[in-house]
């Protein structure tokens, strides 16, 4: 496959006319060909990280080459075989320094993938016409409508030299698309057998019709060139005359301009053909900068020999993969792929003057359906109609006018298409709130449902429910520091906007929202456009009566703000104030800074903040608004009573101390778990066990045990911790671990909202219950011990009474009992356990 396509492409690269058919030429593009096809084969055998890699000529960059060497014209082949090395040479060094850590992955991301399509498109077409011109002695381009455009192939030599090419172009086309052959080896194998086939038949029908060698040739269906006497390979060097060669094409403009299309054609192709194989192999350990850093040397060496560029062809490594070649180091068929790639070379005269034009003809027509059935048709309704438009011009353009002007005509037209459909895109990428229902007002299609990670009262939890609509929480789409201002702008305008669309006298829809956050996270700097767009917005804020926040604000964009002179100043909160459940005096107007700290993320404290103040606008029960940290999860009051009737009628009564949390699992199981009933619940609890302690008993405590991990090893079964949960009281979990400086603990940290103290002890978890909250059928747990009592190792944490609590216990030893007497049972509370497991570890709940 890499020889079909190097004999294919280097019969190409020369132009010709009726003057100067460059036959020889043409005979020696070909020998290029296979030159390409031995020096990738033998570089990728001896460095490449694919076992099975398979090179051959970059087929992008070569018909931005061809291109070129048009403009040189066909008088010039001298000039254009020293052009092919100078090219391959150059872009080879281009490659080896993209290669060098400056981010190949940034660079093909850069690239519209519409962009890219349109060249692959225009490519496809190209290699029409060069198929064409292969087959067919005179002709010139499809869009040539004169007598050596298309109308050649309505003449008897044209359409008997055409025919069969596109029969089995085509043939080999459909087989692959519609997926004729069943065994993928044998549908990797079509090109191939098809091809030597071909061949096969070829000599049958000249030899059985007595057509000598000679006449087949003069007929137009082998190449003008004699079978050699002997083998002379090294003519690839040999022939060339530097007397000839016109060097001040090569310190002209076009010669520059057509390497940087070369090399930026070629870098995105061969980068492409190296990230498919790795994704397709599965193996990515490869290091792509090296492979591109080879691929450089494989276009050195090549130019420095005069051979066209090569790459890793990802179509022909997949090829030998799914033949069977394996893809380690250790195989022997890179060695063999470079044996063969050998002969091919040495022999190349040979093969050159008996193989049928057909051959590399079927070759490049099938190349163009493949690309252009892709890029063209395949892509009808999947991208928007303007895309596909830039795709079709691109290809029209390539084939009436360049590569060059191809590539700037798709860029242009995709920046257009960019620009339109960014004024068309809502300034905000989400809008969250703490209640269902909230207006985003029009900044988003929509507003997610975002609640904390604190465990509130159900009356509490009423409340945000009902109004926690009136807060919008705004992520700015793609705030950096040369959009932060527009896109400020472009908020405050459809506030302004939305504040008015039903009268002053009316109010505004602005009523609709109490409370206005912008995540700021990652923007450093901004400047006084910035700036004065947050005060218009606080001016907003105290006419229509809302409270403006700034989340995740770093330090220079607080000293901006704070440096504005701003009416009433700024209020700065650190993440720590918002947790602590002090509900500051704000004033409207008045622009609420929170700081971003490396620790504590300002998501979560913005949170809190608005369900603080929320709560204290609205809540009015007698409890003051005291966040209690737990992680674990809750039931709505939606919820009691329809579970309280399923835990009854599964026989565990209202007075049953378990009740609640029967009413739990229930609550965590029902329509979920698959298999489960209530009528499962007796035995669920029959494993668990209630205790009452008292004001400072230690419910657990890892004696001796002090780590850098929550959990470790595995220890004796008094140290492993039982799961808990709070039926009635009050509990602290203290963290005992030593080392504080691991990310880990930042983490940890980040998910249960504190600090660790490194002084002693630090308390991570507590969790409080009222008695009214005790009456709700509230439970809370169970508490952050879980990783050890399911791995049966003990927990670096000391669970302590604060007050008179009563507790649910599952020990491990109890958990064990039900795995070997009752594994259904145990199956259901293993899911139990992993969708609360799942649901601590989410610090914000989605809906």
């Amino acid at each position: 496959m890499g020889a079909t396509d190097g004999l294919s492409l280097g019969a190409v690269i020369f132009p010709s006319d009726a003057a100067h058919p460059n036959t020889e030429f043409k005979n020696l593009g070909m020998c290029l060909g296979l030159l390409s096809a031995l020096v990738s084969n033998l570089l990728l055998w001896l460095f490449s990280g694919f076992g099975c890699a398979v090179g051959g000529a970059i087929i992008p960059m070569v018909a931005v080459m061809t291109g070129f060497f048009k403009v040189i014209g066909p008088s010039e082949p001298q000039t254009i075989l020293a052009a092919v090395g100078l090219v391959s040479l150059l872009c080879g060094v281009l490659f080896y320094l993209s290669g060098c850590g400056i981010g190949v992955k940034q660079v093909i991301a850069a690239c519209p993938t519409v962009v890219f399509g349109g060249f692959m498109a225009g490519t496809g077409a190209t290699l029409f016409d060069f198929g064409f011109q292969l087959l067919v002695p005179g002709f010139t381009s499809l869009l040539d409508f004169g007598p050596n455009g298309a109308a050649l192939f309505a003449t008897p030599q044209g359409t008997q030299l055409i025919a069969f090419p596109c029969l089995f172009a085509m043939l080999i086309f459909l087989t692959d698309r519609w997926g004729l052959v069943k065994s993928r080896k044998l549908a990797n194998l079509t090109l191939p057998m098809t091809l030597v086939s071909v061949a096969a038949g070829f000599y049958l029908v000249i030899g059985l019709a007595g057509i000598s060698h000679e006449e087949a040739r003069t007929g137009g269906w082998l190449f003008d060139v004699e079978v050699p006497k002997q083998i002379d390979c090294f003519k690839v060097w040999t022939v060339r005359d530097f007397s000839q060669v016109k060097w001040k094409l090569f310190f002209s403009a076009d010669f520059f301009i057509a390497v940087l299309r070369s090399y930026l054609i070629g870098l995105l192709s061969l980068t492409q053909n190296v990230y498919g194989t790795k994704q397709t192999f599965g193996m990515h350990g490869i290091d792509v900068d090296k492979e591109i850093r080879l691929h450089g040397g494989m276009c050195i060496l090549g130019g420095a020999l005069g051979a066209l560029p090569s790459n890793l062809v990802m179509s022909f490594a997949c090829t030998a993969k799914k033949l069977g070649a394996p893809s380690g180091k250790e195989s022997s068929f890179g060695l063999l792929l470079v044996f063969f790639s050998t002969l091919f070379f040495v022999f190349g005269d040979f093969i050159i003057a008996m193989c049928p034009k057909m051959i590399p003809g079927i070759v490049l027509l099938w190349l163009g359906l493949d690309f252009c059935s892709y890029w063209l048709y395949d892509l009808i309704g999947k991208v928007p109609v303007a895309e596909h438009l830039v795709v079709v011009l691109m290809t029209v353009i390539d084939l009436t006018m360049d590569a060059g002007s191809m590539i700037l005509a798709g860029l242009f037209c995709t920046l257009i298409i960019f620009a339109w459909r960014l004024t068309k895109l809502p300034p905000c990428s989400k809008v969250a709130s703490l209640g269902i229902g909230a207006d985003p007002a029009s900044l988003c299609s929509s507003a997610c449902f975002v609640r904390s990670g604190l465990q509130r009262s159900d009356v509490m939890k009423n409340c945000l429910s009902k109004h926690g609509r009136e807060t919008l929480i705004l992520f700015p789409r793609d705030f950096t520091f040369l959009s932060c201002a527009r896109i400020m702008e472009d908020i405050v305008g459809r506030f302004e906007v939305h504040a008015t669309d039903e009268g002053e006298e009316e109010g505004g829809s602005c009523k609709s929202f109490k409370i206005l956050v912008f995540m700021l996270e990652e923007l450093d700097v901004v400047g006084v456009d910035f700036v004065s767009m947050v005060s218009r917005l606080a001016g907003l804020a105290g006419k229509h009566g809302f409270n403006l926040v700034l989340g995740g604000v770093e330090e220079n964009p607080m000293v901006a703000i704070q440096a504005y002179g701003m009416k009433p100043p700024p209020l700065i909160l650190s993440a720590k104030e918002c947790h602590s459940g002090r509900v500051p005096k704000i004033e409207f107007g008045q622009v609420v800074i929170v700081l971003s700290e490396k620790i504590l993320r300002p998501y979560c404290a913005v949170v809190e903040l608005c369900e603080n103040l929320t709560l204290a606008n609205y809540y009015q029960g007698s409890d003051p608004v005291v966040p209690e940290t737990m992680a674990g999860g809750f039931i709505e009051n939606s919820d009691v009573a329809s579970n309280s009737e399923a835990v009854a009628f599964a026989g565990i009564a209202n007075d049953h101390p378990l009740h609640a949390l029967a009413r739990n699992f229930h609550r965590w199981l029902d329509k979920y778990d698959k298999g489960y009933t209530a009528a499962l619940l007796p035995r669920l609890i029959a494993a668990v066990e209630t205790k009452t302690f008292q004001a400072g008993d230690v419910i657990y405590s890892p004696e001796g045990i002090s780590s850098q991990e929550m959990t470790i090893s595995c220890g004796e079964p008094q140290q492993i911790p039982p799961l808990v949960w709070l039926l009635g009281g009050e509990l602290e979990h203290l963290w005992l671990g030593t080392d504080h400086d691991l990310l880990h603990f930042r983490q940890y940290e980040a998910q249960h909202v504190f600090s660790f103290n490194k002084e002693g002890p630090t308390c991570f978890q507590a969790g409080r219950m009222t008695k009214e909250e005790q009456l709700t059928g509230l439970v809370l747990g169970p508490f952050s011990t879980y990783l050890g009592f399911l791995g049966a190792m003990p927990h670096v944490g000391k669970l302590v009474a604060k007050e008179t609590s009563t507790c649910a216990l599952l020990r491990r030893e109890s958990f064990d009992e039900l795995l070997r007497s009752d594994p259904e049972a145990a199956a259901h509370l293993q899911v139990y356990l992993a969708r609360k497991v799942a649901f601590s570890w989410s610090y914000f709940k989605m809906v």
